[in-house]
């Protein structure tokens, strides 16, 4: 006859750390790459010498209903973030200029969409049967000839936070995935405009 075996203490545990990974992985995705218009209508074209990147103001061109109602202070705070996102990445392959002139790049981007974490509600969803409220960001950006306006490389993305490209902790910080999505768009915008520029 065999012994029965104790149950194991780690089963409530790891149901539970399952839980939580799946229903933040299928949590809703609503932050897409958009079309608003911002971006300039005209075919690329390369362009060698240039050292330097002119980081223009960060707009906001809502696409679509995220946020339905939009805060002022959160549209703010997310412009600013984005555009010291860009001016750091930038830095590391450009001198950042302050007018346009030769060898000169120009930066435009826009905010297109953003949602902010619930923490409340993403803590009781440990507990509940309910999905989590992460946040992520949708935004265009585009990097021009600072003299011509001549495109040289442009993006449109989207991110939305989950565990596996923000981590657990960003679930509990109101704006953690949509400055992690900033900083991600930013960096990729900064490697491809070096690129295109050799």
């Amino acid at each position: 006859m065999f012994a029965r075996r104790r149950p194991s203490t780690l089963k409530p545990l790891v149901a539970l750390a399952l839980f939580v990974l799946a229903v933040t992985v299928s949590a809703c995705a609503p932050h897409k790459p958009t079309q608003s218009g911002f971006l300039t209508d005209a075919p690329a074209v390369k362009g060698q010498g240039y050292t330097s990147a002119l980081i223009d103001p960060v707009e906001y061109r809502p696409v679509g209903r995220t946020p339905r109602k939009a805060d002022p202070a959160d549209m703010d705070a997310l412009m600013a973030d984005y555009r010291k996102e860009l001016e750091t990445a930038f830095a590391a392959h450009f001198r950042i200029a302050t007018k346009p002139g030769p060898g000169v790049l120009r930066v435009r981007a826009a905010v297109t969409g953003y949602t902010l974490a619930n923490p409340a509600w993403n803590a009781a969803s440990l507990a509940l049967p309910i999905g989590p409220r992460n946040g992520g960001i949708s935004t265009e950006a585009e990097v021009v000839d600072a003299r011509t306006g001549a495109p040289i490389i442009a993006q449109s993305k989207g991110f939305n936070g989950h565990l596996r490209n923000a981590g657990p902790a960003a679930m509990f910080d109101r704006d953690r995935h949509a400055e992690t999505g900033l900083r991600q768009h930013a960096r990729t915008l900064a490697e491809g405009a070096s690129a295109a520029t050799r």
